[in-house]
Parts: structure tokens; C-alpha cells; sequence
């Protein structure tokens, strides 16, 4: 396994920020993205801590409101906003992805990956990337009303998860599911392709 691996995530509320403290916490180079740079106040100036479940306290790589600076070269780039969020991400991403990064919508299960696909092909129709998302978030979270704390009240069993294209899936599952044990491949079907 490729321990040198880059993940970029997007949007720093729970979700994200429990995303990037896990694996950050599984010795990833993590760099966390958000618009709004209220949402790094405490992490600026603190590690971040983890709780509850997972105990721990890390260091977040790049904490950044420049998205450019948070994906270039990244492998993996997995966006944690909300749903209504997606097409503005999908366009943003769009100008600047490069061939054989893959993007994983957490949590997804809304069409999400569709909308990405639609988008990346209408405005980048070259461009090599595979497309994931997850059922639902892999955390049940909530980041302290300080922002210096993510609290992770459980981890999820059996969250599914699939790729556009379908046949991807075995491959990113490969890489995934040694750090996120609890995590079930699924293929979409071809007829929404």
C-alpha cells in the first residue's frame, strides 16, 4: 500500500473535519479546504483533537481556502459539503483536475457522482478520473461548538460505496478498504451511465 498517498478534502465542518482527522490519524498527508476561513480559527492555532471513539490529536497538513492549493497533486480528493454544493464544486474542480485523480463524494447517495460526471464531461470531456461516492458518512461526528474538537461517536458498519466509471470500484476499494475496515463495494448500474 502506497503510504505517501495525498487526500484533499472539501468543506471543514463535521464531516470534513472528521475526515481529515482520521486520516491524518492514518499517517496521510492531509489538506483540508473550506471557503470560510472561520472555520480554521482554532485549528490554526491547535492540533486538532479527536475524541470519543478515536483519541488522538493531529496536525492537519495544509489548511487552506484556496482550492487550487488544496488538489494540486493530490490523489484523492473527497468532498464533504452539503448536496446543494456539488454543482458549484463539480464546476470549480472542473478547471482545475488533473488525469488519474479520483474524487469521492462523502457522503454522496443523491446523484451526486452523476452531477460530477455530467459536469467534468461538459466542460473537460478528456479528462481521466474516476468518480466515488459513499451511501453516507462513514462517521457519525459533531466538531465542539470551539472548532478545536471532532467527537466521533461511531463509525458506521457496512457503508456502501461505488465509483463512476463502475468498473473502478474494485480498484479504489483496494486501496480503501485498508483504512476504512468497515466499508462495502457496491457496482451502480450501467443503465444510469
Amino acid at each position: 500500500m502506497d503510504d505517501n498517498l495525498i487526500f484533499a478534502v472539501i468543506g471543514a465542518g463535521n464531516t470534513g473535519q472528521a475526515m481529515a482527522g482520521y486520516l491524518k490519524l492514518k499517517g496521510f498527508a492531509v489538506r483540508l479546504y473550506d471557503r470560510s476561513e472561520w472555520r480554521f480559527k482554532s485549528l490554526r492555532k491547535h492540533s486538532m483533537r479527536l475524541s470519543d471513539e478515536i483519541v488522538s490529536s493531529q496536525k492537519i497538513d495544509l489548511l487552506t481556502t484556496n482550492l487550487n492549493e488544496a488538489v494540486h497533486g493530490a490523489n484523492f480528493i473527497i468532498v464533504s459539503t452539503s448536496t446543494t454544493a456539488h454543482i458549484e464544486i463539480a464546476k470549480r474542480l472542473s478547471e482545475i483536475l488533473t488525469n488519474d485523480q479520483t474524487i469521492l463524494l462523502h457522503p454522496g447517495r443523491t446523484g451526486g457522482a452523476l452531477i460530477f460526471k455530467k459536469i467534468l464531461r461538459e466542460n473537460r470531456p478528456d479528462l481521466k478520473i474516476t468518480i466515488g461516492e459513499f451511501e453516507s458518512s462513514i462517521f457519525t461526528t459533531r466538531v465542539s461548538a470551539t472548532g478545536s474538537t471532532v467527537h466521533y461517536y461511531g463509525i458506521k458498519n457496512g457503508v456502501h460505496f461505488s465509483t463512476l466509471p463502475a468498473v473502478d470500484v474494485r480498484k479504489i476499494f483496494q486501496i480503501l478498504k485498508i483504512y476504512f475496515l468497515k466499508l462495502r463495494p457496491i457496482r451502480m448500474c450501467s443503465t444510469l451511465l
